[in-house]
């Protein structure tokens, strides 16, 4: 009987634990505000946070980094970090959606930005925008083209807003477009 109690003690201790080692969406994604400026640990706490949820189970669908914002997808939706240019750190996360990917091929060209003129949030910062538009879908683009148009990168599908950011920040500003 006693080990039976003893076993019984070591497997709850063992879910216990690993339970609390389970990667949660929001806080594994914010980094640490111990970074002091320094690029390469901000980089290397981002590796960090790509092998635990590799790990775990929550494989990467979509990882881009540019000057002004980091965008982390995996399979529940898609994740969007600000990231201060000057300081070289991330310092605010806009939004954490539940989603998912649209894998379809996606022609860009067919799409008329237009219908986002009445979209419920755009995020726009220099070389990145995130729109979400009256369909729950979320487009990403990156304004790549030589022409100034923005080429969609991602499309995401959503379910619900898990944690929505601040909408006004100083590389990363929310614009109205009614």
């Amino acid at each position: 009987m006693k080990c039976i109690f003893l076993t019984t003690m070591l497997i709850a201790a063992t879910l216990s634990n690993k339970e609390a080692h389970a990667p949660q969406i929001a806080p594994h994604l914010v980094a640490s505000d111990a970074i002091d400026n320094h690029i390469e640990e901000y980089y290397r706490q981002r590796q960090a946070l790509v092998l635990n949820f590799k790990n775990h189970n929550h494989p990467i669908h979509l990882i881009k980094i540019t000057k002004t914002a980091l965008i982390v997808g995996y399979e529940n939706g898609i994740v969007v970090m600000g990231f201060n240019q000057t300081k070289g750190q991330p310092t605010s996360q806009l939004s954490v959606y539940e989603g998912q990917f649209d894998s379809s091929p996606f022609d860009s060209k067919k799409f008329d930005i237009t219908s986002l003129e009445n979209a419920d949030k755009i995020y726009a910062s220099t070389d990145v925008s995130i729109a979400q538009d009256k369909n729950n879908q979320i487009y990403i683009s990156k304004l790549k083209e030589h022409n100034g148009s923005e080429s969609f990168t991602a499309r995401v599908v959503f379910n619900k807003t898990l944690m929505a950011g601040p909408q006004y920040h100083s590389n990363i500003e929310s614009i109205d477009r009614n």
